[in-house]
């Protein structure tokens, strides 16, 4: 990791806060996906339309090390569904997504004191990373986490995590940072 100052991590902090999401997905099983196995992905997005603050966040996260993935989505008519005028979104849009337990973790090593507002949804995804990479918790356990069945509590913590997202209150009753 390149230096950061903590003005840097604390702006990355707020435009994950104000901005951002992070959660985990349920990606369902398939047989056209390579490990044909359902998976529980963590993530943090970042959504934003500005050209200039996207591109001092793609090199923020370069300085820090965390991969991450940018989409521009172009400006498009939108019908409402009760009929009326289309709307159109006036700019593009980027979407700045980081996916997988090393990135997420990477990142919320990085920003976790400084986050205020997505800091309960911070907390229990960094303890299902945690949880998962343990040995001692998983329920195979020469298996890598990625091999290792979930269990009740990972699939616990997922809803945990999604009341968070509803704007249910969740207060994890530990603290993981350093």
């Amino acid at each position: 990791m390149q230096k950061v100052t903590d003005f840097e991590v604390g702006w990355l902090a707020g435009l994950i806060d104000g901005d951002g999401t992070i959660s985990v997905y349920v990606r369902q099983p398939s047989p056209h996906h390579k490990s044909r196995a359902g998976a529980i992905i963590p993530h943090i997005t970042i959504t934003n339309c500005n050209p200039d603050l996207v591109e001092c966040l793609h090199d923020l996260l370069n300085r820090i090390g965390v991969g991450h993935h940018i989409v521009w989505r172009k400006a498009e008519r939108h019908y409402p569904s009760e009929g009326g005028h289309p709307i159109k979104r006036r700019e593009d849009i980027a979407h700045i997504s980081m996916h997988g337990m090393k990135r997420v973790e990477k990142a919320l090593d990085v920003v976790g004191n400084f986050l205020i507002g997505k800091k309960p949804q911070a907390l229990l995804v960094r303890e299902f990373i945690r949880y998962r990479k343990d040995p001692k918790t998983s329920a195979i356990p020469t298996a890598r986490a990625i091999m290792t069945p979930y269990g009740d509590y990972e699939w616990e913590l997922v809803e945990k995590i999604r009341s968070c997202q509803k704007g249910g209150k969740t207060n994890p009753d530990r603290k993981f940072w350093k």
